[in-house]
């Protein structure tokens, strides 16, 4: 009954429907968020929990396709699930009387099944579980960070000319800011494009409006991110890219020795 079932939810011709569904909600999507920005950019800082109930039925004809695309790809991780598992299970009856490295060579694929699963429940966790909050850069503002309490000191903004990482002559800006905790007080920098981490979250300064050279201090935001599943990514990935990198070159070796 088992097999039946794994059989079953691991069928082919189920995960090109579900592909196919997939694909046409990252369209409509596509198209979606196109016609539509302002809606959608408040997810970069949101759960996708916490979007969805704010905003999925004040803006149902823009946001539609976010409840399919999450159950579709859901259901591919089932159905990638029961395709390895049901893999495995026949392999697992061979160990015996196949040599090791062979038997290896044929699990191998089922175990990058494994990992795209791990990295597939990583973004999961990171939608569902991470955090995210944006708090404006003024000189005295603080905000807890697990263990610690970060303090904005100050900023210091430059003209960088067309040259500067931001392009058309807008500006780079720098923030100083203090963390205070059990190894006493510290200060650090953060810029556009160089987040750091402190306890778990990762730090981003972002520009409040797009910026130009004028007379005014242009106004920025940091993003505070801690995201849960970014270390299930991370392994699901690098095991993956090992398995290939031991799996495609065991393959040319056999061939020549055929």
């Amino acid at each position: 009954m088992l097999r039946k079932l794994l059989r079953f939810c691991g069928d082919l011709r189920l995960s090109f429907w579900l592909l196919m569904a997939i694909f046409f909600c990252i369209v409509a999507g596509v198209l979606h968020i196109g016609a539509s920005p302002d809606i959608f950019r408040s997810l970069k800082y949101s759960l996708m929990s916490q979007w969805l109930q704010a905003n999925l039925a004040k803006n149902f004809s823009a946001a539609w396709w976010i409840p399919p695309l999450l159950s579709a790809l859901f259901l591919f991780g089932l159905n990638i699930s029961a395709c390895a598992a049901d893999r495995i299970l026949s392999l697992l009856r061979q160990w015996r009387t196949v040599p090791a490295g062979l038997f290896f060579l044929k699990l191998a694929p089922s175990l990058m099944h494994v990992c795209f699963i791990v990295m597939l429940t990583g973004h999961f966790m990171s939608l569902c579980g991470g955090s995210g909050k944006v708090i404006a850069v003024k000189p005295g503002e603080a905000v807890a960070l697990g263990r610690s309490q970060m303090k904005i000191v100050g900023r210091i903004c430059e003209y960088c000319g067309l040259d500067g990482p931001m392009k058309d002559g807008v500006e780079q800006c720098t923030v100083v800011l203090e963390f205070s905790g059990g190894t006493g007080v510290q200060e650090e920098s953060i810029s556009f494009f160089e987040p750091i981490v402190r306890d778990g979250a990762s730090i981003h300064l972002l520009p409040d409006s797009k910026l130009k050279k004028t007379s005014l201090p242009p106004e920025l935001k940091l993003l505070v991110k801690r995201d849960e599943g970014k270390a299930f990514i991370v392994a699901g990935f690098i095991m993956m890219i090992l398995l290939m990198l031991w799996y495609f070159p065991q393959l040319k070796k056999i061939e020549r020795e055929e």
